[in-house]
This record gives C-alpha cells, structure tokens and sequence, in this order.
C-alpha cells in the first residue's frame, strides 16, 4: 500500500501523522528507524519495522526525484508491504 501527498507546503510530520493513524487505526504497533531509501532526503526519511521487521519506509520525496517526474511540488509519502503484515 502506499499513498503521497503533493502541495507547496508537504512535509515529514505530515506524513508522519498520516502513518501514525494507518497503524493506530489497524492496531498494529510499530517503530522506526532511519532510513537510507535514496527516494527520500536524508534527515527527512524513516523505515517502518513491526516486530523489529522493516515493512515500509515514508518521507519527504528528494528534489531528484520530483525533478525527474516533473512535479514541481514537495512530495511526501510511504509505502508498506501489507504481505509483511498479514
């Protein structure tokens, strides 16, 4: 499962925010990690571990990676693998 967010003022606590309530909602407790997903800018990205298991990553998208699509907007997101989970 994944999902972004693209606005002006898109950032890592709001996509912090939004992975907080996926895992609350679902029950499911978890921690994180730094990350070295070279989607993400460093500083600015963390890894999802459920059982000391990463099974996902979420952040802010780096400026390569929103040049290369062309988006022209900060970027955040996460992806979770759900097979990992369940």
């Amino acid at each position: 499962m994944a999902a972004v967010s693209i606005h002006y003022a898109a950032n890592f606590t709001e996509i912090a925010e939004v992975v907080d309530a996926f895992f609350r909602e679902m029950k499911i407790d978890y921690e994180v990690a730094p990350s070295s997903d070279p989607a993400f800018l460093e500083g600015r990205r963390a890894d999802i571990l459920v059982g000391g298991k990463v099974v996902g990553v979420y952040g802010e998208f780096s400026p390569a990676v929103i040049r290369a699509f062309e988006l022209g907007y900060a970027v955040v997101g996460f992806e979770v693998d759900l097979t990992l989970l369940f």
